[in-house]
């Protein structure tokens, strides 16, 4: 399974087995969280509980560190396609949600609770597809990195919108939900920049980790460059290259597996890219004038 990334159009097709009670898919990150889950039942009203009935679309995420699902959502019309069908879902994986159609028809808009880009694999019950299909975007909000060593450089790259607020960035483990650095660069608080990680099942629970200071340059209606250069004992990050600041490590740089814009109902960035520079490479584009030329059209 390719990186979710925003924009990211998953394809299923095949047909619907016709002894089935039951049609369950779920998007599972390495350690079997389901990050997104979706099942319908055709004959059993309450088969899940008193807030499942029969024919609705339940949607609802599980984690492994609890061994329980959250909180079940089932508004939306009813499940229209009968044993044998044919049948084409496309699951759209936008910012901060996902959106589910089954044969054109639009189902429902899910909010995400767990982070799209921790998952690796789909899985399925009662249903075994004939082709999934991965449309993607044109750029990329996100990259799966190789192994992460000391040396190693991750360069993002994007457009800052003319109504930008803020950029976050996050380096991320995919076995659970931790987040080794959350960066915020905050353009409504005199640009100045907050780090910070999570380490704990805790979703943004940043307690004990969040630092705040030094400022950094990236006009709005500009291409802007992110730099973070993997040390042996901190991360240093770079705004155009200039030093933003060093962060120590909270989480080690082996569990580091995906770097993403954080970028929420694509408010912030577009035109997002990532590439990676192992160590002893050289940025060829180091002597490029980010942050200084205007972007027109955005």
């Amino acid at each position: 399974m390719p990186l979710l990334q925003d924009g990211t159009v998953v394809v299923i097709k095949g047909t619907i087995p016709q002894n089935i009670p039951s049609f369950w898919l779920s998007f599972i990150a390495p350690n079997t969280d389901h990050v997104f889950h979706c099942h319908m039942h055709y004959d059993q009203d309450l088969a899940m509980g008193a807030d499942s009935p029969s024919g609705i679309l339940v949607r609802d995420v599980w984690e492994k560190a609890t061994g329980e699902w959250q909180v079940r959502e089932f508004d939306g019309p009813k499940w229209e396609v009968p044993k044998g069908s044919r049948i084409e879902i496309r699951i759209v994986c936008n910012a901060n949600n996902y959106e589910y159609y089954v044969n054109g028809k639009f189902y429902f808009k899910f909010k995400s609770r767990m982070i799209k880009e921790r998952a690796t694999s789909i899985y399925f019950v009662n249903f075994e597809p004939d082709s999934i299909d991965y449309e993607m975007p044109q750029y990329n909000s996100a990259i799966r990195l190789p192994p992460v060593v000391e040396g190693m450089e991750i360069i993002g790259k994007a457009v800052i919108k003319p109504g930008a607020k803020r950029v976050i960035i996050h380096l991320i483990t995919q076995d659970d939900e931790n987040i080794a650095l959350h960066v915020h660069y905050h353009y409504d608080m005199t640009n100045q920049v907050c780090r910070a990680s999570v380490t704990s099942a805790k979703h943004y629970d940043f307690a004990n980790s969040e630092e705040w200071g030094s400022s950094f340059q990236a006009p709005r209606r500009t291409m802007a460059k992110f730099n973070f250069l993997i040390c042996k004992d901190y991360i240093t990050g770079m705004v155009n290259g200039r030093h933003a600041f060093d962060y120590k490590h909270r989480i080690p740089i082996e569990k580091i597996k995906v770097a993403y814009f954080l970028n929420e109902d694509n408010a912030d960035v577009e035109q997002t890219s990532w590439r990676v520079l192992m160590p002893g490479e050289t940025d060829v584009e180091q002597t490029l004038d980010f942050g200084r030329v205007e972007i027109i059209a955005v």
